[in-house]
């Protein structure tokens, strides 16, 4: 929000439109992405040692890698898709005859030969992000070395002869740095989603139009959220393949609890992020004890979400009753004969190493909103009868003395088999709909220098080269 006099929503010094609003999510996480119950928080107190020093050694082996890489001319460069995603998807086009470029501002070091620029202005971003104090977003230099990455990026992808970008989310300052530079490209962009969405919302994702997802039922809510049908791809999840429902293990022998955590920053433009105290997190484990011991339950392992820390709950929670889980989630959920959680992806995969899994949400006045402030989105919301959810401590009781198990059918409606073919259709219709939108793309720069980048007509050719 603008204006001070402005208290409710997410606080926010600029609006859309303003040079910065690239940078929303970066800010939004320093002031909301901090405390010691987040994994990588924004506290720039001795931590910032450890970040620095990582970038540093990202810097030092992307300068050596390109350094002792050999520049191939434009023109002898094969097509290439610029690939930043979870699950291996760039091995999976690899092993398709694709090539796929990883991002070069990831974590791991890439050959950026001839585009050391690149690399300085990547480096930059990182440590602004890590150190710089919040009023540093604002200034003056940042706005011109945003505009040098622009050109320098573009530059790049422009020179890898990319078809296609794949990435994992559409708020990240370089994933819209590299939205905006395929939009002036003409290349098609597309999200990987790498989970249950939290919103199915279209003002939750305005800058991607092509999304590719598990499986037929999240297509539906996203199409029930706006967006259009036929920019959503059903590829399937890359590491699993062929999934069935199987009978599913129910007692409480050996319960597995997955923590909600407190959200710690928006992930939208037009954002339903609500700020909550970290004090609920310890809240609703403690709300799920007291029923766990109406049923002479002692004791459970509670595994919190990735982008929380362990030592933190380990601080607080009585380890008579809880015992932080450690292991790896494969290992964890064979071990457990019945996980209780959240709205959370560990819901599709207790299902597939078959585990049964009740949703706990607990709703505010027992309706609306989470109490965690955000809306529920589906299967998470009852809209689903095959899908066990308490929102409250007494409808929770009600489904562990019945024994409520997650219906047949589910994990088929939200993982479909990993499908290369699927995968190669949709770049490919994605790339027909840029070519029949815009046949060519005036590209500018800061300093008036103008060039025009052709629209390719032909879309990938996937068939060709197997």
């Amino acid at each position: 929000m603008s204006k001070l006099d402005e208290l409710d929503g997410v606080w926010w010094p600029v609006e859309k439109g303003h040079w910065a609003f690239p940078l929303k999510y970066e800010m939004d996480k320093r002031v909301y992405h901090f405390g010691a119950n987040f994994v990588g928080n924004s506290d720039r107190g001795f931590l910032k040692w450890g970040r620095l020093f990582r970038i540093g050694k990202w810097l030092l082996e992307t300068i050596s890698k390109s350094l002792v890489g050999k520049r191939r001319p434009s023109g002898q460069r094969s097509s290439e898709i610029l690939v930043d995603a979870y699950f291996g998807l760039e091995g999976q086009l690899a092993a398709a005859g694709l090539n796929a470029v990883r991002a070069p501002w990831g974590t791991q070091a890439v050959d950026l030969s001839g585009h050391l620029s690149l690399v300085f202005s990547v480096f930059w971003f990182k440590c602004l992000f890590a150190v710089a104090p919040y009023r540093k977003f604002l200034a003056s230099s940042t706005r011109l070395q945003m505009d040098s990455l622009r050109r320098r990026l573009l530059s790049w992808m422009e020179g890898q002869k990319l078809q296609a970008v794949l990435l994992s989310n559409e708020v990240a300052f370089f994933e819209v740095m590299a939205i905006e530079c395929a939009d002036l490209l003409g290349i098609p962009v597309f999200e990987s989603l790498h989970g249950l969405p939290a919103y199915y919302d279209k003002e939750c994702r305005p800058r991607i139009s092509n999304i590719l997802v598990w499986g037929p039922q999240i297509k539906k809510h996203l199409v029930d959220g706006g967006l259009a049908s036929e920019r959503i791809a059903v590829v399937g999840h890359p590491r699993y393949e062929n999934l069935a429902s199987i009978p599913l293990r129910f007692g409480f022998d050996s319960i597995l609890l997955i923590t909600k955590m407190a959200p710690s920053a928006p992930v939208g433009v037009d954002t339903k992020f609500v700020a909550v105290g970290r004090d609920m997190a310890l809240r609703y484990l403690a709300a799920i004890r007291d029923v766990l011991e109406q049923l002479g339950i002692k004791h459970v392992r509670v595994r919190p979400h990735p982008g929380e820390r362990a030592d933190w709950y380990e601080e607080f929670l009585d380890p008579g009753f809880f015992t932080l889980d450690r292991l790896d989630l494969p290992s964890s959920l064979r071990a457990s004969t019945l996980v209780i959680g959240p709205t959370s992806t560990v819901f599709l995969e207790a299902l597939i190493f078959g585990v049964n899994y009740i949703v706990y949400e607990p709703r505010r006045g027992g309706h609306g909103d989470s109490y965690f402030g955000a809306p529920l989105g589906p299967p998470f919301d009852q809209s689903d009868s095959r899908v066990p959810v308490a929102n409250n401590c007494g409808e929770l009781r009600a489904l562990l003395e019945n024994g409520k198990s997650v219906g047949s059918g589910v994990i088929e409606d939200y993982i479909a088999s990993f499908s290369t073919d699927r995968l190669i259709q949709a770049l490919n219709r994605g790339s027909e709909r840029m070519s029949a939108s815009q046949s060519k793309v005036s590209v500018g720069n800061k300093a008036g220098i103008k060039h025009e980048v052709g629209m390719r007509s032909t879309p990938l050719t996937i068939q060709d080269q197997l």
